[in-house]
């Protein structure tokens, strides 16, 4: 999965993330910023839907809307 401006996904435990802006400038650590429509929260996630290196927080990604 690679997270892309306007897409929708949901997390481990349900929650539907927005992301809003992708930044490529550090190849080394490319960052998707989403926000979480329910509650306005705002939060960064790797760009393939990790929200920690390993995957394994409940923020992380796991699907396209």
């Amino acid at each position: 999965m690679k997270l892309k401006v306007g897409g929708q996904y949901l997390s481990k435990r349900g929650d539907v993330w927005v992301c809003y802006k992708v930044d490529y400038s550090n190849p080394d650590h490319f960052q998707a910023f989403c926000i979480r429509p329910s509650d306005n929260r705002n939060e960064y996630f790797y760009v393939d839907g990790r929200y920690d290196e390993k995957g394994l927080r409940e923020h992380c990604l796991v699907k396209e809307l």
